[in-house]
């Protein structure tokens, strides 16, 4: 098991963000990519810095953002559409990266309107 090419990458970041509010698994997408799931971990680690798992939820919640910003939808609607099925562990990672909840996050769009 040598090292993935670059384009091996692009595409499965692209299969990532084409798919993203499926819901993808590690056996899905490597298996998909014709890749053992242990190879397709590392993988994946090593060419992403972050695990497979931690990149899908960032992807979901940079959708969930725009979303949040743009539309009035309900916040737990977002997150079914988006691939997000557990709320706390949405709502952790939502404040790791935007350091404020999504509620938050919608009261200072509108008020830049």
């Amino acid at each position: 098991e040598g090292e993935a090419s670059p384009l091996q990458i692009q595409e499965i970041l692209a299969y990532i963000e084409a798919h993203y509010a499926e819901a993808i698994t590690l056996e899905t997408i490597s298996s998909q990519f014709g890749l053992s799931r242990e190879y397709f971990s590392r993988l994946f680690h090593k060419s992403v810095g972050i695990t497979f798992l931690q990149h899908l939820n960032r992807v979901r919640i940079a959708h969930l953002y725009d979303d949040l910003v743009h539309t009035d939808e309900g916040i737990m609607n977002l997150c079914e559409r988006h691939g997000l099925t557990n709320y706390k562990l949405f709502s952790r990672l939502f404040r790791e990266i935007y350091g404020c909840t999504p509620r938050e996050i919608r009261r200072r769009a509108r008020e830049q309107e």
